[in-house]
């Protein structure tokens, strides 16, 4: 009844398939840093990652996202679907978050620092 789960996807169709759901989730054991919870973000949902992802640094737990153990997904799922409310308000800050902290620019910013950075001890 809330759950659907889908074989590989193509690019083009992931903002159909973000903007179809409520809640975004990726319970991992370990990434650097996963693309689902971020394309999740952008389309302004809320989203539930394991304390060991890498996206985890981004997310303000309870406020724009929630970071938690694999252990405490059911309980966390549970209170996204019943708060309706809550959810949509951390999905539209989720957006403002990724906005400012993953934008195109400044990934370019972060990769320039770290080439100058890189000239300077040539």
């Amino acid at each position: 009844k809330y759950f659907e789960f889908h074989e590989l996807i193509p690019s083009d169709d992931m903002p159909k398939i973000y903007n179809s759901v409520d809640i975004v989730i990726l319970a991992s054991q370990y990434d650097p840093f996963g693309i689902t919870p971020a394309e999740g973000m952008a389309c302004e949902k809320a989203v539930i990652v394991s304390n060991k992802s890498g996206v985890k640094d981004i997310i303000e737990s309870g406020v724009n996202g929630i970071v938690c153990d694999l252990s405490e997904f059911e309980k966390n799922i549970e209170y996204l679907i019943r708060n309706e409310k809550i959810r949509k308000k951390m999905g539209k800050l989720a957006r403002k978050t990724l906005v400012k902290k993953v934008s195109m620019e400044k990934f370019i910013d972060s990769h320039k620092k770290i080439y100058w950075d890189l000239a300077k001890k040539i």
